[in-house]
């Protein structure tokens, strides 16, 4: 029995929380307030421009059922168009802009339109004094011209250019570039080689004179008698003269 009690108790919670939040989403719709919503190039930049337009949009005029019917100038719920509306005015909360909803029929803040100019709490038919949201918008319009430039048309007027022709010859200098480049890459390859080989073949030849030097050098030095001087020799002769030594030569040094 207790069990039963809780379970009653909970879905009577629930059912009053949905309620409730029904009766609060009503009391904000504004069912009148879609026929007057238009798109506008701009809302109004001062206090002065704001007074011409809502006496044009004349929204006292205009039968309704809303707690309240203003004029209002705000961006829509994607950031992309700027609205002039009737509709209840509402308190905004947050350092956010103000949005038009058409599903829900009415101003609420637009939690994902951050707004450093914006203050803490300010009320939504003085959203003209906050220019930086209608940025949001002219940002995406900005956005959407340069994305979607109009095509390149080919004309039959001989002075102009083609698109193909443009295409074509722009790989043709490339084409001509690059066989050129190859070329050229060629004769490079070619002209190392052939310093190369002459430097091979220069220090070849230095490298065999300096084997004959060495090799005569040894010669010389295996046979000196050929390179010695007279002086030398007649001192020879008159050492073994005197001492009768029929041994090698002794050389002076």
């Amino acid at each position: 029995m207790k069990k039963h009690s809780t379970k009653f108790l909970v879905v009577l919670i629930m059912c009053f929380c949905v309620e409730h939040s029904f009766a609060g989403r009503n009391a904000n719709e504004c069912k009148e307030s879609v026929a007057t919503a238009t798109v506008v190039g701009s809302c109004p930049r001062n206090a002065k421009e704001w007074i011409e337009r809502s006496l044009k949009k004349n929204c006292s005029h205009i039968k309704h059922t809303c707690f309240s019917f203003e004029y209002h100038c705000v961006i829509n719920t994607w950031m992309n168009e700027t609205i002039e509306v009737c509709a209840r005015r509402r308190n905004i909360i947050g350092k956010v802009c103000t949005e038009y909803n058409y599903g829900g029929k009415t101003i609420q803040r637009l939690s994902k339109a951050h707004c450093k100019e914006c203050p803490q709490l300010y009320v939504s038919v003085l959203s003209f004094l906050y220019q930086e949201c209608y940025r949001y918008v002219q940002n995406y319009i900005t956005s959407q011209d340069i994305t979607t430039l109009p095509p390149i048309r080919a004309t039959a007027d001989p002075s102009s250019t083609t698109l193909s022709s443009k295409a074509s010859d722009v790989f043709e200098e490339i084409f001509s570039t690059t066989t050129e480049s190859i070329a050229k890459g060629m004769d490079n390859h070619s002209l190392i080689v052939f310093i190369t080989m002459v430097s091979i073949l220069v220090v070849a030849v230095i490298m065999l004179i300096f084997a004959l030097l060495r090799q005569r050098k040894f010669y010389n030095d295996l046979v000196p008698s050929r390179f010695q001087s007279p002086r030398k020799l007649n001192t020879y002769r008159e050492y073994s003269h005197d001492n009768g030594n029929r041994d090698e030569p002794f050389l002076e040094s």
